[in-house]
């Protein structure tokens, strides 16, 4: 029972990194936000090699920041209208703090993604090559590093973190290709 509980707050409190994650595919495979759509590291390279590549771009990073906020205020107005003594009002007292958080996790699980991509353009992987486990795990480490930054997270919450990021990434990707909202998983 403690393990389903771990794996239910891990996934409620990540959401909005989760689906921060998300947007940027979306974003760019609607064309939403195209005047945003340049690479973020404005082609500059080191030694040679881009530093993240075409599709780390401005476009991600807002459309990310954008869906992990929206998420977190749905997230809130959800529970408060769940626990609310006042027939269902919200109170927008945390309102503030609910949006910085949602937003830095959403964020802080692109940032993540850009690290990933930094050190793989080191290795000379290509653009959308598979490295496992590191494709799957990025985001959340960025998430669980940040997280800090608001409170502790146990070491059960960290082991089931990275486990969802696994086996959820995984499930995602397979449903996104078989959508043909991505190429390859």
């Amino acid at each position: 029972m403690q393990l389903l509980q771990s794996t239910t707050e891990i996934i409620w409190f990540f959401l909005p990194g989760y689906v921060a994650n998300m947007a940027p595919v979306l974003a760019a495979r609607f064309n939403w936000f195209s005047f945003l759509n340049a690479p973020i590291d404005g082609g500059r390279t080191l030694n040679g090699r881009r530093l993240l590549g075409d599709n780390k771009t401005w476009r991600g990073i807002v459309v990310g920041a954008i869906a992990g906020g929206v998420t977190g205020i749905l997230q809130y107005a959800y529970i408060s209208l769940l626990s609310s003594e006042k027939e269902g009002l919200i109170s927008y007292e945390y309102l503030p703090y609910v949006l910085l958080v949602s937003v830095t996790l959403g964020l802080s699980a692109l940032l993540g993604d850009a690290v990933k991509s930094l050190i793989k353009r080191r290795f000379n992987f290509s653009p959308g090559e598979s490295w496992m486990p590191w494709d799957q795990l990025d985001s959340t480490l960025g998430m669980i590093a940040v997280t800090y930054i608001f409170f502790t997270p146990s070491v059960a919450h960290v082991a089931v973190a990275l486990f969802v990021a696994l086996l959820g990434t995984y499930i995602i990707n397979i449903s996104a290709v078989t959508l043909r909202i991505k190429k390859n998983i």
